[in-house]
């Protein structure tokens, strides 16, 4: 595929929308793709799915529609890393992981494989020994903690997305993961930098881009909530 950018239709401090010319084999067309600036050095991309003859058309209603279109994240090859949001000590209730299998949060040996599949971490540090890291920690006695590095966080009608990378993985899992924080009818959500946060959350893991509306029982790598257990 070769995309060159054709014109610029709207340009503002957070947000960019380009009009390219794609083209594939021996077919050709116009598409519009809507950058959005986040935290940093992280950006979101959304791009119409039809392609049409006519530039001016790229970005009409009817080809490019953002509520229903995906989301794609994109991060720099070298991520910086960012304060995490949510600073605190949380427990950790109502762990669920997609069955056909997913991220795993303990140990990448053998051994914590067998004996804790079911993802048994109880608690989460958010900032507390260093204010980039979150520590997941597990009742499995070979995989007490896993920890990840926070690269970027933003709100999005009234959703806290946060990009994190696991600082070991297997070869073949994710490089990268977007944690979705979203407060429950009790919780006043604090996002941000620095902030404590609510409590509880409901918090959605996928695996690269961050997802809307997502179902956490059927998306998800795995979903838990977190209730505020002192910063």
């Amino acid at each position: 595929m070769r995309l060159v950018c054709h014109s610029t239709e709207g340009s503002t401090e957070k947000q960019e929308i380009v009009v390219a010319h794609v083209t594939t084999g021996c077919q050709s067309g116009y598409v519009c793709m809507v950058f959005y600036r986040r935290d940093g050095h992280v950006i979101e991309l959304q791009q119409s799915n039809k392609w049409v003859r006519v530039p001016e058309e790229a970005c009409q209603p009817q080809t490019f529609n953002p509520v229903i279109l995906p989301y794609i994240t994109l991060i720099t090859a070298k991520p910086h890393l960012r304060p995490c949001p949510y600073l605190g000590r949380y427990i950790v209730t109502g762990l669920s992981t997609r069955p056909s299998g997913g991220a795993s949060v303990v140990s990448d040996t053998e051994t914590s494989i067998t004996q804790c599949s079911d993802l048994q971490f109880q608690s989460l540090t958010v900032g507390c020994t260093e204010v980039n890291t979150m520590q997941f920690h597990s009742s499995c006695s070979v995989a007490e903690t896993s920890t990840y590095s926070c690269h970027g966080s933003w709100e999005d009608n009234g959703t806290n997305y946060l990009i994190a990378s696991p600082t070991s993985r297997k070869s073949v899992g994710a490089r990268r993961f977007c944690f979705i924080y979203m407060a429950t009818d009790t919780a006043t959500a604090a996002g941000g930098d620095g902030g404590g946060g609510g409590s509880p959350l409901q918090v959605a893991s996928v695996a690269e881009s961050c997802k809307r509306n997502i179902n956490p029982a059927s998306s998800a790598e795995w979903a838990f909530n977190l209730t505020l257990n002192g910063t």
